[in-house]
């Protein structure tokens, strides 16, 4: 089991959902709020602050829509969500909670297969 500090990962507009502090988790992406920014969701940061602030972390939680509805990941961003979970983490607990699903990576550890 992993332990210690985890960051809340939403792909796809989901974040927005999830718009105060669950269980010490904290957003990793938005730049701004939707207060701040004027907008309804919120800005993220770059896809290259994202890949960064990913990496500095060993443990990750994402939330997207459930398989059945969710659409492939469109924005530069999205992406390097997505290819930065695939290369340097692996799932290590998934469920899927009203219509959402949730993931919780860890980071792999190097020299063991994944």
């Amino acid at each position: 089991m992993l332990t210690g500090p985890a960051v809340l990962l939403a792909i796809a507009g989901v974040g927005a959902l999830l718009d105060r502090p669950r269980a010490g988790l904290r957003d990793m992406a938005p730049e701004e709020t939707p207060e701040r920014s004027g907008t309804l969701k919120g800005t993220e940061w770059d896809a290259a602050r994202i890949r960064t602030e990913m990496l500095a972390r060993q443990r990750t939680v994402l939330v997207t829509d459930a398989e059945d509805v969710s659409k492939p990941a469109s924005s530069a961003r999205d992406r390097v969500k997505t290819s930065t979970l695939r290369e340097y983490f692996r799932p290590v607990a998934h469920e899927q909670v009203r219509g959402r699903q949730v993931t919780v990576y860890g980071r792999r550890t190097p020299g063991r297969p994944s």
